[in-house]
């Protein structure tokens, strides 16, 4: 009832009521009309901005894939090995190289312990650059041997910093360098060859040298020999002659004769030596005794009596097969040689024994004299080489043939001050 008599006073009035509601209505349409043209508008140029962002998104997303494209790409062309680790020692990447080298695929190593899946090590490797890293944080370098792929590698560990100046990880790179390493051990090998090569061709040129001195040497010394044998036959025979017509001469002039006998008998001896350097006989091999010869030296070469003597010579050692009077005469030289290196006096020892197996028998002589520096030492048996005052440096050189020819060799030890030790070894009969 009231909403009817409501109307009949819109209807009975002036009719304004209704012209107000449709005007407003009209004016709510125009204003939803203009909203909603604004809301397509900013709905347009939200479109336009997504669009635009979106496009950009899609570009940026197409350089990300580029530049990670292009990274991995660059990663993998390097021909070292390169490992990305985390300070943990966890593998977080490896390229193409690095897998090549260990044998292994990528998911099979990337987010495991390096030392366990590359190296098969329970715990860090104790060659380990990258612990250097940590504690020094520089780069560190090392080489290393693989045993589990038999290779060698030159190892390099980067740090990593973030922001705050600490290492976060490390970029680890490593190169084969088996085949280097082949090549120097291949080189040095080489190398060594080569130097005994050239040690060889220098002893043999030094051999030869040798034996050319000597054979001018036994030429020159039996030309000496044979020219001085004459004159030294005449002097000889005067002091008979003289002996016989002075024999009622004064003690002076006896002793003056004595001294030209004595002279004569000395340069027999040296005319003796100087023939047998020249030409020496071959060996007349007997089977004799090594005490026998050391007798027949030391009765020949009498000791000083400020030199004590010592012999260790067993009877019941093995026989010698050599020549009796050459090896005497090795003996002798060996023998006056120590008497001359102990002019204030000392000790000689010389003793016999079995050596090599019960083959040979060595003599060795052991003296206290003054002994002889290491670079005399490597000349005692070139020809003329002598520290003697009066010696002509052939005694141990002959010495030395004389062995050689009776199927032994000698051997000299020496320390300055203490004294030398000869050997002279020679075969057993």
């Amino acid at each position: 009832m009231e909403e009817k008599n409501n109307g009949a006073l819109n209807e009975g009035g002036e009719g304004t009521g209704t012209a107000d509601t449709g005007e407003e209505k009209m004016e709510l349409k125009s204003r939803m009309n203009r909203l909603l043209t604004d809301i397509r508008q900013k709905l347009r140029e939200s479109n336009d901005k997504i669009d635009f962002a979106w496009d950009k998104i899609v570009s940026m997303e197409e350089k990300i894939r580029r530049v990670e494209t292009n990274w991995v790409t660059s990663f993998n062309a390097v021909e070292d090995g390169v490992v990305i680790i985390s300070r943990d020692y966890i593998i977080e990447g490896i390229n193409k190289t690095g897998l090549e080298y260990f044998g292994v695929a990528a998911d099979e190593v990337v987010g495991k312990k390096c030392h366990k899946v590359l190296r098969g090590e329970l715990s860090v490797c104790g060659d380990c650059p990258l612990e250097k890293c940590i504690y020094t944080g520089k780069v560190e370098k090392v080489e290393l041997f693989d045993k589990k792929l038999n290779r060698y590698f030159a190892v390099t560990g980067s740090p990593i910093y973030d922001d705050n100046g600490n290492v976060v990880r490390f970029i680890d790179t490593l190169r084969d360098i088996t085949e280097v390493k082949r090549k120097d051990a291949d080189l040095r090998d080489y190398s060594q060859k080569l130097d005994k090569m050239v040690l060889e061709l220098k002893e043999a040129h030094e051999e030869f040298l040798k034996n050319e001195k000597l054979s001018v040497l036994g030429m020159l010394a039996g030309g000496v020999g044979h020219e001085l044998r004459n004159p030294l036959g005449a002097i000889k025979n005067s002091s008979y002659f003289l002996n016989m017509a002075l024999s009622d001469a004064d003690g002076e002039i006896k002793e003056s004769l004595g001294i030209i006998e004595d002279g004569i008998a000395d340069s027999e001896t040296i005319i003796r030596k100087l023939d047998d350097f020249a030409s020496p006989s071959p060996p007349q091999m007997k089977k004799i005794h090594v005490g026998k010869i050391v007798e027949t030296v030391l009765s020949e070469y009498p000791l000083p009596e400020r030199i004590s003597l010592e012999t260790k010579i067993p009877d019941g050692i093995p026989l010698l097969l050599t020549d009796p009077a050459q090896i005497a005469e090795i003996f002798g030289n060996i023998v006056l040689n120590a008497a001359q290196a102990m002019p204030g006096g000392g000790r000689l020892e010389i003793e016999a024994r079995v050596a090599g197996r019960g083959r040979w028998l060595e003599t060795v002589f052991t003296d206290e004299g003054s002994g002889i520096h290491g670079k005399d030492l490597r000349k005692i048996f070139k020809p003329l080489y002598t520290t003697l005052p009066r010696g002509f440096g052939l005694g141990l050189v002959h010495s030395k043939k004389l062995v050689e020819n009776n199927g032994g060799y000698i051997d000299v030890k020496s320390e300055p001050e203490k004294g030398s030790v000869f050997t002279v070894r020679l075969p057993l009969s």
